[in-house]
């Protein structure tokens, strides 16, 4: 299986046509995304099947990592299973929900199903999204501290 990926802006909002998903950049350019082998994760403006935006009326209390760990019906991935070739689009400067989502997608893709570990990590991104974890002083490492060390000295570069 090949897995590409690509980056939006935060915030985007993408269109949906019978085949495919598009954007248009400021600039004029539009990219497009066949709508069966594509996944939009944690951009998009909207939450349906090959689209998975929280930031939508019904979803404000979930992250996109948790949305997708615990969808059984595997709803917004599952036209992606058993595909050769794989979009997955997610925004610029991935965050941690970003990266995981990107991870439970592939994880589903493959076969995998969600264990335990999963939700817990899903559960994990979903407090730290929302802003309910704070960083403790005397235990300063955490994955998303990590996380936003990396972004943070990738923006320098």
């Amino acid at each position: 299986m090949n897995i590409n990926y690509d980056f939006l802006p935060q915030g985007a909002s993408v269109t949906v046509h019978e085949h495919h998903f598009s954007f248009t950049f400021n600039d004029g350019t539009i990219k497009k995304w066949q709508k069966d082998n594509s996944i939009i994760v944690d951009t998009g403006n909207k939450l349906q099947p090959g689209i998975i935006d929280h930031h939508q009326p019904g979803s404000e209390n979930s992250c996109v990592a948790s949305i997708i760990a615990n969808d059984h019906k595997k709803e917004y991935v599952k036209h992606l299973i058993g595909k050769e070739t794989v979009n997955i689009i997610t925004h610029l400067v991935p965050d941690l929900d970003a990266i995981a989502s990107c991870y439970f997608v592939k994880k589903i893709i493959k076969g995998a199903e969600m264990t335990e570990e999963d939700k817990l990590l899903a559960q994990y991104v979903n407090d730290v999204d929302s802003g309910k974890l704070t960083m403790d002083p005397e235990y300063p490492l955490s994955i998303a501290s990590v996380i936003n060390a990396i972004v943070e000295k990738a923006k320098l570069e």
